[in-house]
């Protein structure tokens, strides 16, 4: 006991020593990879000294492969021409890795001065991926009725598999499950969400590569509907074309107020539309793999027209009606599509483009809603169906748009977003109507008119105050500057009435029909008069008034 104690004090001592001596590690945190048949090179944080080291010394799981001294260089065998010591800074290069060379290394250096320097790290070697394929069991899949499962294969050291659909990762949910190595994905049972191409990702920290696989799940038709008016005039060329969503694609037929017709492709035309040829039109899809069908209709109405004719030999113009439909109430009161031409948008504020569906009665219902970005191609933005919710498609858009009922809302608008959309609604029974929307953006917002109220009122308010102070100036330097006397002859002494003992104030007298009196021995000449009208009023500043002769 004494022993095994004594023998325990001793390590520890040694440990604290060598530790101290040794300090931190040289070598960075690992691990570190390397793929087969390339190299890899372990690098130190050691500068190099002034003096050599005297020794650098390289361990594999404990055992030496390479000692270097001043005086020679130990090496064994296996390591011979793939491995390189640089003396300098005690790193070391490995070649022509092989999955055995994965593991635990250590480096030891004794410099010239002070303690010896020493480092661990891990090698980890892999062999890069290649070859990876998916596999799944040939079968015809019918939605809601038929299994599967894809396996991914790869060979190399497989560290990781992602499993992707549409360049989506996959996630766990009731159809889909995962074995415990993520190697094989299980659907059960496949739906139409389960049609198209799937991606697994195989990797390790050397290499990677995807591979793809594309699944066929037969399923539909769904979401049938008719594209075309619900109304046209007379004479007019009208085609409806009718699409559903089914794998394989379906077959279409048609009928006419419930008659078969030859036309058995998608695409219905009416060269010339007549009377005849309003009514309802059922479109059926019949998938050939699935053995289902569905059907839609349209109710084609015409709108009521008239047209100029001349008779022959007459010069009168005669307004003829061509038609009258039975369907003209149906038609002032039949279902439609409401949008704004233009929209303005301001730059950062959010914009909502309208789109509403006017009910003809009812049992009108709208299946599916659906917004395009018109350009050189038609860019679906969203997709709205009860059935299966909101669909935002890859776009510019993506994370910005949003629908409240038809209408679009786009956040955060900008200055690129501005262009020519388009609202398509797929409804019950009539089938599909669309409008379209121009969006202007604008990178101000202009002034409400309240706002330039306030300014225009300001402004007449600020003019006003000016003129009035302005006047009140002038007035007050005319009353101060202008002096008025009145001189009053009696015949006798005349009397200066300006003083403060005849008048109080000067003040301006006005005077009307007043003649001005020659002085005593003139006499008016006829010019005089001439110059001076007998009814002009005059204003006087100085005035005297002479008083009458005694008698």
């Amino acid at each position: 006991m004494d022993k095994k104690m004594l023998w325990v004090a001793v390590k520890l001592v040694l440990t604290g020593y060598f530790g101290m001596c040794v300090g931190q590690s040289i070598l960075p945190p690992g691990p570190l990879s390397g793929a087969v048949a390339d190299s890899v090179k372990f690098s130190t944080n050691v500068q190099p000294p002034e003096n050599p080291f005297i020794s650098v010394s390289w361990s594999f799981k404990g055992v030496n492969i390479i000692t270097s001294t001043s005086a020679s260089n130990t090496m064994r065998p296996e390591y011979a021409n793939r491995i390189s010591l640089e003396r300098a800074t005690g790193g070391l290069e490995l070649r022509d890795l092989v999955l055995e060379d994965g593991g635990e290394y250590t480096v030891t250096i004794v410099p010239a001065e002070g303690p010896q320097k020493q480092g661990e790290t891990t090698l980890n070697v892999y062999t890069k991926i290649t070859a990876a394929t998916i596999r799944s069991p040939a079968a015809v899949l019918i939605e809601d009725e038929s299994s599967t499962n894809l396996t991914c294969e790869a060979s190399g050291s497989i560290s990781s598999r992602v499993w992707m659909k549409d360049e989506r990762p996959l996630r766990p949910s009731s159809r889909l499950s995962f074995s415990a190595d993520n190697r094989t994905v299980f659907i059960q049972p496949v739906d139409s969400s389960s049609h198209g191409p799937y991606q697994c990702r195989v990797s390790n920290p050397v290499s990677s590569m995807t591979v793809a696989h594309n699944l066929t799940v037969n399923f539909g038709p769904h979401n049938i509907s008719i594209i075309g008016p619900s109304a046209a005039p007379p004479g007019q060329r009208v085609t409806l074309q009718c699409t559903a969503d089914s794998v394989p694609p379906a077959n279409f037929s048609w009928m006419f107020n419930g008659n078969e017709t030859r036309v058995d492709n998608s695409m219905f035309i009416i060269e010339r539309l007549k009377a005849e040829n309003t009514g309802n039109y059922t479109c059926s899809a019949r998938n050939m793999v699935t053995m289902q069908e569905n059907s839609t209709v349209l109710n084609l109405r015409g709108c009521l027209c008239v047209y100029e004719t001349m008779k022959t030999g007459s010069t009168s113009t005669l307004i003829l009606l061509e038609m009258i439909y039975v369907t003209l109430l149906p038609a002032l009161k039949a279902q439609t599509i409401s949008v704004q031409p233009e929209v303005t948008g301001y730059l950062g504020q959010d914009v909502t483009l309208p789109c509403h569906f006017i009910k003809a009665s009812a049992n009108d219902t709208v299946i599916q809603v659906q917004w395009d970005l018109l350009g050189s191609e038609k860019k679906t933005i969203i997709v709205f169906k009860p059935k299966f919710g909101v669909n935002i498609s890859d776009s510019p858009l993506k994370e910005k748009v949003n629908l409240t009922e038809q209408s679009l809302i786009i956040k955060d608008v900008e200055l690129k977003n501005a262009g020519l959309y388009m609202c398509t609604l797929t409804t019950f029974p009539s089938g599909s109507l669309t409008g379209e929307t121009k969006l202007i953006v604008r990178e101000q917002m202009p002034l409400s008119s309240v706002v330039v109220s306030a300014i225009v009122i300001a402004v007449i308010l600020l003019v006003g105050i000016m003129a009035a102070i302005t006047y009140f100036i002038f007035i007050r330097r005319c009353d101060s500057s202008v002096s008025h006397s009145v001189v009053i002859d009696t015949g006798g002494t005349a009397m200066d009435v300006s003083k403060s003992s005849g008048i109080e104030r000067a003040e301006d007298v006005v005077y009307s029909g007043v003649k001005v009196k020659p002085p005593r021995g003139e006499t008016t000449s006829s010019n005089d008069e001439h110059r001076m009208p007998s009814n002009a009023d005059v204003t006087y500043a100085e005035v005297t008034v002479l008083g009458r002769k005694p008698k």
